[in-house]
């Protein structure tokens, strides 16, 4: 008798996005390089991630967004 192959049911569960790697914070431990730079997200660059991931077949039922790194209270809400 064989050995059935795994099927890959991979989804997509987390999303992480960086709006910007600025901090005013500075931890000693912080792994990123570049926490000076006011750079930020564009809103079209949100928008075509969103689509993406709308679009993307690995898109399970739930998904769960990480607003990540820097200091996300730094951008602000406007």
């Amino acid at each position: 008798m064989g050995i059935a192959p795994a099927r890959l049911t991979s989804q997509l569960r987390l999303l992480v996005l960086q709006p910007t790697p600025f901090c005013n914070i500075d931890c000693a431990y912080c792994y990123l390089s570049d926490r000076a730079s006011k750079a930020r997200m564009s809103l079209e660059t949100l928008d075509l991630i969103c689509r993406r991931v709308f679009e993307s077949p690995l898109l399970g039922c739930r998904l769960e967004v990480a607003w990540h790194g820097g200091e996300p209270l730094a951008v602000p809400l406007a």
